[in-house]
């Protein structure tokens, strides 16, 4: 049974923000949207469900595995993806040389942020490590994402124009637009509680490490529409922190789709 995939690429690095007091936005994309605040925390709960929950496999939590002699961008896992990388861009200043997004050594100390924001994704990664007996643990405090679910869209129409096939031995192309494809999965019966884990890969991400690269990846959604991070049809997003010199690289995102797919 095919699945119908959205690229949606968003755009270089375009800063636009209220002014504090605001609410944080877990998946940031360069532009803040003036939501009200309960709906920006509804919002940032069902993200935290998709990385921490969705992503139940060492490989997808943890990231790819960096041995010597490996490229230096194997994959991140999805901590390391959302929130971790998002905050950063959020914290930044594109009017400045640097950006000021706690990606330069500096500067990131400075920002007020900076501990807070490390210790929440330590104390994540800690949470998700309890499973394989670490010898620390951090305090133990509510979790409230636990049970924020994304939801499917209501009321979802069909794809107005017929979408290609991928081919996984040819590259999607430029992704400075929203790119859609079908996907052939294995035609095989599957339980509503799988004990296996499904994975939707992509692999040859190839990015310069000096800019601000990000895209969210959609699953049987809307083309004319597509969902926010509150919806079930949002499988993940690749985000890269503005650092370094002009160099190319390329890396691999891997997504659980278990757990949203089934509810589409």
């Amino acid at each position: 049974m095919p699945i119908f995939l959205q690229f949606h690429a968003k755009p270089e690095m375009m800063i636009i923000r209220t002014l504090p007091p605001k609410i944080i936005d877990l998946d940031f994309s360069g532009v803040d949207f003036p939501l009200p605040d309960p709906v920006q925390v509804a919002s940032n709960l069902n993200v935290m469900y998709r990385q921490m929950v969705t992503a139940n496999y060492p490989t997808l939590f943890l990231g790819r595995p960096y041995r010597a002699g490996d490229e230096p961008e194997p994959g991140a896992g999805s901590l390391e993806d959302v929130p971790h990388t998002t905050v950063h861009i959020w914290t930044g200043d594109a009017d400045q040389a640097n950006r000021e997004n706690m990606g330069v050594f500096y500067a990131a100390a400075r920002d007020p942020i900076f501990f807070s924001h490390i210790m929440g994704i330590s104390t994540g990664c800690g949470r998700y490590g309890r499973n394989y007996q670490l010898r620390y643990e951090f305090q133990d405090v509510a979790s409230p994402w636990i049970n924020a679910r994304p939801k499917p869209k209501p009321n979802k129409q069909k794809p107005k124009v017929a979408v290609a096939t991928a081919d996984p031995t040819k590259p999607i192309g430029l992704l400075n637009k929203t790119v859609s494809v079908v996907v052939e999965r294995p035609n095989q019966r599957r339980s509503t509680k799988p004990k296996e884990v499904e994975v939707l890969v992509i692999e040859r991400i190839e990015y310069r490490i000096d800019m601000y690269v990000k895209f969210n990846v959609l699953i049987n959604d809307e083309p004319e529409t597509p969902g926010k991070p509150d919806s079930a049809e949002f499988a993940g997003t690749f985000v890269n922190v503005p650092h370094g010199r002009n160099k190319t690289v390329k890396t691999s995102l891997r997504l659980g789709i278990s757990l949203s797919y089934w509810r589409i």
